[in-house]
C-alpha cells in the first residue's frame, strides 16, 4: 500500500490545483450537522462551528484553547491539527494545542501542511483516522479547507467511501470538492 500512496503524488498535485456507530455522540449547538444552521444562539456565536461530515469526523477552522475543552463535551476523542505555527499571528500555537487538548481529555495529533497533502499527509491522515476509528475525529486548520481535503484524500485512498459520497459529504459540511473529482478518482480503488 505504501508504494501504492506513494504514487499518488501527481494526483495530489491535480486535486490541489481544482481544489455511525451507535455510541457516536449527537451533533450540540456547537457542532452543525450537514443542513443545520449553526450556532443557535448569540453565545455559540463566540465558539468556533464544528462542521460534521461524518458521525465519525468533522473539521473547523482555527481553534482557541476553548475549544478543545468544547470539543471534548460534544464528544469528540481526538483533534488533528493541520496548520504549521507561524502562519499567522493570532493562532493558538501547536505546543498550546497540545496542552488544551490532553487537558480536555482529547487524544491530539499535529500534522501540519501548507497547500495540498503531500503523499505523506495523506497516509499520516489515513493512519490517525484508523487509529481512533473509534471517533469522532476534529481535524482543523485556517478555514478547514485543507483537513477535509487531507481527509477526503485518505477515505479515496483506503477505499472508504465512493468518490461521489465524498464530493456530496463535503458539500453536506459547506465544502466544495467537485474540482477535486479527477484526483479523488485516481487515489481510489473503487
Amino acid at each position: 500500500m505504501a508504494a501504492f500512496v506513494y504514487g499518488a503524488g501527481p494526483f495530489i498535485a491535480a486535486m490541489c490545483n481544482g481544489a455511525a456507530a451507535e455510541n457516536v455522540p449527537q451533533p450540540t449547538a456547537s457542532v452543525r450537522a450537514p443542513g443545520a444552521a449553526y450556532p443557535l444562539s448569540p453565545k455559540d456565536a463566540e465558539m468556533t462551528e464544528f462542521r460534521r461530515v461524518t458521525p465519525n469526523f468533522a473539521v473547523a477552522t482555527q481553534l482557541t484553547a476553548e475549544d478543545f475543552a468544547s470539543a471534548a463535551a460534544a464528544g469528540f476523542r481526538a483533534v488533528v491539527n493541520n496548520r504549521p505555527d507561524g502562519e499567522a499571528p493570532d493562532q493558538l500555537p501547536g505546543a498550546n494545542a497540545r496542552a488544551a487538548a490532553e487537558a480536555a481529555g482529547l487524544a491530539y495529533h499535529a500534522l501540519p501542511f501548507k497547500g495540498a497533502p503531500t503523499p505523506g499527509i495523506v497516509a499520516e491522515m489515513t493512519a490517525i483516522l484508523e487509529a481512533n476509528r473509534a471517533g469522532p475525529v476534529l481535524a482543523y486548520c485556517r478555514t478547514g479547507t485543507r483537513s477535509i481535503t487531507a481527509w477526503a484524500m485518505s477515505q479515496a485512498l483506503s477505499g472508504a467511501h465512493g468518490v461521489d459520497e465524498l464530493i456530496a459529504l463535503a458539500a453536506g459540511a459547506g465544502y466544495d470538492l467537485s474540482g477535486a473529482r479527477g484526483a479523488l478518482e485516481r487515489l481510489s480503488p473503487h
